[in-house]
């Protein structure tokens, strides 16, 4: 193979050769029986830490290794067959970096890297199907679930025989997606940044699903960035499902926002700010029964069902929800809201 590259790059990740130097870090998550409960391997004694490094093939074995720290919080790798027609993925983070979206980021480089310079036909992976963070950076990749096979999957740390998936992607799926991405509709323009946005009003029990990162302190309304070609109403229901695991269907549309405004954190953090977002008033499933399955450029997402009557006691936007979902019109109501100047902003 030699088309083989032994270090990637992503936007928070460096994907390189692991080294003996490695091996504290390598065995602060190889020794632990939480961070091996679903691995093939583990939990390692020194030896077999050691011996799994000495052993690593570059361009095939990484250390995932964050930029601006350096730290090194995991190892991934994609092993391809005789044939090099088909590779399998693997990789574990240390359990004090799961949920910020490394898994995603990185496991989408090792399929473009898998495809582009490989030059493999089809990608696969197994997961315990308990696992549910590592299932989700596979459909995230776009990799669909093809099997699942009953009681065929040691736990280690629940010492019990679990069901096992098995997921995949072929190389015409991936190009085929990237010949025709889905793109916000979204542009940045020097400091300037716009977006077009649909947003969903989920309501139960007197409460409002609410959602927040660890990238930033506030919490914010369900919903994105409208893709091109897709209707508000198709977003909406798209990003609610993204965002929540769960369907809900529109009552109808209840608040359209301009909003302008500076942002004071995360990755548009000191950005002039300017959205139009559409606000879709969900019907109630008559549950709060809902589980986050989303992840955004500042990390993986968090929700939190918030009683509408205690919003002002939270850092959280729109802040015309404090008002509004006390009593919510009856009719769509237009609201904008300008926390900067127009003539501010080519300054």
């Amino acid at each position: 193979m030699d088309n083989n590259k032994t270090r990637l790059e992503t936007d928070r990740l460096i994907l390189r050769p692991p080294k003996m130097d490695d091996f504290g870090a390598f065995h602060s998550w190889c020794s632990d029986p939480e961070n091996t409960r679903y691995m093939s391997f583990g939990p390692n004694n020194e030896e077999k830490t050691k011996a799994w490094l000495a052993q690593s093939k570059p361009g095939l074995d990484f250390a995932v290794v964050i930029k601006d720290s350096n730290a090194v919080i995991g190892s991934c790798g994609i092993y391809p067959d005789g044939k090099n027609y088909m590779g399998t993925l693997g990789w574990i983070l240390h359990k004090d970096y799961w949920k910020r979206g490394y898994g995603t980021e990185l496991g989408g480089e090792l399929i473009r890297y898998g495809f582009e310079d490989l030059k493999l036909g089809r990608i696969q992976a197994p997961c315990a199907a308990a696992n549910y963070g590592s299932y989700r950076v596979m459909e995230r990749n776009g990799m669909r679930r093809e099997a699942l096979h009953r009681k065929a999957f040691w736990a280690r740390l629940d010492k019990e025989w679990v069901d096992e998936a098995w997921y995949a992607i072929l190389a015409e799926d991936y190009f085929q997606k990237n010949l025709n991405p889905t793109v916000d509709c979204c542009f940045t323009e020097g400091n300037n940044w716009f977006r077009y946005r649909a947003a969903a009003i989920i309501i139960e029990n007197d409460c409002v699903l609410m959602a927040g990162n660890e990238g930033v302190s506030f919490l914010y309304s369900i919903g994105g960035g409208v893709h091109h070609g897709e209707t508000a109403e198709e977003a909406v229901m798209r990003e609610v499902l993204e965002e929540t695991g769960v369907r809900y269907d529109i009552d109808r549309l209840a608040f359209i926002h301009e909003n302008f405004f500076v942002m004071k954190e995360g990755t548009l953090k000191n950005r002039n700010c300017h959205e139009v977002a559409l606000y879709f008033l969900m019907k109630s499933r008559g549950t709060q029964d809902v589980k986050c399955s989303s992840t955004t450029p500042d990390g993986e997402e968090h929700i939190k069902w918030i009683p509408i009557a205690e919003l002002q006691d939270y850092t959280a936007y729109p802040e015309f929800y404090i008002e509004k979902l006390l009593n919510i019109p009856d009719t769509v109501e237009h609201i904008v809201t300008r926390e900067i100047r127009r003539d501010t902003l080519n300054e």
